[in-house]
Order: structure tokens, then C-alpha cells, then sequence
């Protein structure tokens, strides 16, 4: 078969079916789609993953103790050591892979991928989706011992010696602009979704039978796996006040870790797996049939004064086609026109939150109106596929240079 780029991509993700779901299907998606276009995209997961550490051998049970109890010390200088671990690999992959581009998502602290594809003389293109050492020092990794001002030096070094970049929002654009990075090779692609995988009618109607979920009960749905940007806090605590106030109506939460843990102990035990219904982890494959027996759907991010990223789930409601109350953060009210394809709220108004909550529950042909358009947003801007080919176009002119 032929093809017409051949693209090898790296990614360093953790936990690819846990926190770091979201990110791990995104790869997925874009990588499918630029194989679907007629490019040879070749998907390289670079970390061992938690399953890999599974099992109850001597070795592993040793090695989970020093992990709990030197993860705070030596986290930041393991992962510096890896580099010379990975460097000798990752030149043998692109010497066998020959690839015309080499796409890369970075890890913090790593820079062995880039330097085995600047002695193998490769064009580079970076995925930066978020600033990796911004938010390993302020935010996921503040009990950590750094190493200095070395992660962030490393990161602009990677930045600055990428030949193109895609990041996903206007905001890191310009937070990677004010690092030194040339605006010009930056191109702001932000997240998507598969229209063919989230749709209507894909199952709903049984996840709500299996559920026990009664048919004149409006549902309002939200999902996520990361904890602590999600705005999910906020929503338990309106929840309690719409509960207490319609009976006609249920909550569904799908996800799990600590996300299910702060759920559970939000609510009286007598309205779980009655108005209130939980599903743990759900398999990425089957969480368009869950989205499907929503009605009302929540996107309640918080406000922060540094907020960057692009919300895929986002995308997933809307190309499921249903009516979405999102809080108006920077790149969500870039998608979102209120009152036509979703509504918006002001993210530290929980009065308006709850206000269009109930608009919707209330009327069931602007929930249908609203996703109608929010699907047809998707499928006009926001799919893989089109994502893929603004892609193509980012490749081909660094081949043509």
C-alpha cells in the first residue's frame, strides 16, 4: 500500500488507561486519522504502565515499597536518568523505522528523543499540550524534590529545537511565545472527537435499563478521570441542590480513582443507585453508550488564572450530540456559542449554572435543538479528520523546506 508521509510518534504518557485516559485516546484518534488520510502514522508508547508492574513476586513487592517511600526523593532524578536509558533505543527505533517525520509528544525531564532525532538529522514536530514542568512544579508535582530550574530549561530546549509545534489553545501559544519559542512554527490545533464513535442512539436506552434508571427521569451526566481540574467539587455540591428540589431528575457520574471516592461520600446511601448513579472505570470503548443515556450534559471547570488546556470531553458531548452546560473558561467559550450550540455559565456563578441546568431539564426540544448544533460543531471543526489534515499540511511544508 502506498502512502505519502511516513510519521513515527513517541509518547511518554503514564497510566494510558487511568488519569491519562483522555490524552492516551487523543493519540489514538489523531494517529488513526492520519492513517485513514493515507499517511503511515506509527504509534510508539515510550513508558512502562502500571499493569506492567503487576503481580505479586518478590521483586515486584520490593519494588512497589521503595516506590511509596523514595518516590518523593528520587521521582525527579529517575526520571532524569532515563534519557540515558531511552537515548540508545530511540535511536534504534527511527534507524528502523526511517520515518519523513518524527512527531513528538515530551515527557519532563526527557530530552533523549529529541536528541536521537537531531543526530539522525529528522525533521521534528512537538505536541505540546500542556508546559510540563509548570505543572510539575506548581501543581501535580509539589511534593516532589526538583532538580533546580532543570526541568524547565530541558523543556524550552525542546521547544526551541523542534522544527514545528502544535500545541492546543491560543493561552499556551503565547505561554510558550513569552519561554523564547518563535511564534511563527507554533500552530494552535486544539482537541477533538470521532463522530462515528460519539453519536446518538448508541446504546443509551440499555445503560439506562441496566442502570435502573427510570425512563421519565432526566438525566444529567458528567465523566472525567483527572482529579482536581475538573470543577467536580462544585458540581456535587449543586447536585445536592437540584436533587432537593426535582424528583424527576438523576445524576450520572462515570469514572473512577479518586474521582468515584469524593462521589460516594458526597451522598446519603439511600440516593446512590437511585437518583444518584455511579459506574467506576468505564472501558474507553463503551463510554459512548454511557454519554448516549445522558440528557443534559456538564463541563464545570473551575476558574484559574492560568487555564491552557482544551477539554476533549468537551467534543465527546457535543459530537454525541447533547445539550451541553459548560463553564465560560478560555477555549471552551471559544467553542460554545451560548444559547445555540450549549450553554454557558460563568464559572463562579452557581446560580446560573443551576438556572440553565434546569432550562434544559425543563425543555426537551431545545435539549434536542441545542445537541443538534452541537454536533454538527464538531463535525464542521472539530473531528480527528480534519485535525489530521491541518496536520498533513504542517508536515508537508517542513518536508518542502
Amino acid at each position: 500500500m502506498s502512502y505519502d508521509i511516513k510519521i513515527t510518534y513517541f509518547n511518554y504518557l503514564y497510566d494510558i488507561k487511568g488519569v491519562s485516559a483522555g490524552s492516551a485516546n487523543k493519540a489514538v484518534g489523531f494517529m488513526d486519522a492520519l492513517n485513514a488520510i493515507g499517511h503511515k502514522a506509527h504509534l510508539f508508547w515510550r513508558m512502562d504502565q502500571p499493569e506492567d508492574y503487576e503481580g505479586s513476586s518478590l521483586r515486584l513487592r520490593v519494588r512497589g515499597t521503595l516506590k511509596r517511600r523514595l518516590s518523593r526523593t528520587l521521582h525527579d532524578s529517575r526520571k532524569l536518568l532515563n534519557n540515558g536509558k531511552f537515548l540508545f533505543q530511540e535511536v534504534r527505533i527511527l534507524r528502523t523505522e526511517k520515518p519523513d517525520v518524527f512527531f513528538l509528544r515530551p515527557e519532563l525531564y526527557g530530552f533523549s528523543a529529541m536528541a536521537a532525532a537531531k543526530w539522525l538529522h529528522l525533521p521534528v514536530v512537538l505536541e505540546v499540550d500542556a508546559p510540563t514542568a509548570w505543572e510539575h512544579r506548581h501543581r501535580s508535582g509539589i511534593d516532589k524534590i526538583k532538580l533546580g530550574p532543570l526541568p524547565e530549561w530541558i523543556e524550552r530546549w525542546n521547544w526551541k529545537m523542534g522544527d514545528r509545534i502544535i500545541t492546543i489553545s491560543k493561552t499556551l501559544k503565547t505561554y510558550l511565545a513569552l519561554q523564547g519559542v518563535d511564534p511563527d512554527k507554533i500552530t494552535v490545533i486544539p482537541n477533538g472527537a470521532n463522530p462515528d464513535r460519539f453519536k446518538p442512539q448508541v446504546g443509551g436506552r440499555k445503560i439506562r435499563r441496566l442502570l435502573g434508571i427510570g425512563d421519565r427521569q432526566v438525566v444529567v451526566g458528567w465523566a472525567g478521570s483527572l482529579f482536581g481540574w475538573s470543577g467536580l467539587e462544585t458540581l456535587l455540591e449543586l447536585t445536592k441542590r437540584i436533587l432537593s428540589n426535582r424528583r424527576n431528575v438523576a445524576f450520572l457520574f462515570v469514572g473512577g480513582g479518586k474521582n468515584r471516592e469524593i462521589i460516594e461520600h458526597a451522598f446519603d446511601r439511600s440516593e446512590i443507585n437511585r437518583r444518584v448513579f455511579m459506574t467506576g472505570t468505564v472501558p474507553y470503548d463503551e463510554v459512548p453508550c454511557y454519554v448516549d443515556a445522558m440528557d443534559v450534559v456538564v463541563v464545570p471547570y473551575p476558574k484559574l488564572n492560568f487555564w491552557y488546556p482544551s477539554s476533549m470531553k468537551l467534543f465527546e458531548y457535543m459530537s454525541a450530540g447533547k445539550a451541553v452546560v459548560a463553564s465560560a473558561v478560555e477555549q471552551v467559550k471559544d467553542v460554545i456559542r451560548d444559547g445555540t450550540n450549549g450553554f454557558l455559565f460563568q464559572p463562579d456563578s452557581h446560580e446560573e449554572f443551576v438556572r440553565k441546568i434546569l432550562a434544559l431539564m425543563n425543555n426537551p426540544s431545545l435539549r434536542k435543538r441545542m445537541g443538534r448544533y452541537a454536533r454538527k460543531t464538531v463535525l464542521d471543526q472539530y473531528t480527528w479528520v480534519g485535525h489530521a489534515k491541518r496536520m498533513e499540511r504542517i508536515f508537508s511544508s517542513l518536508l518542502k523546506r
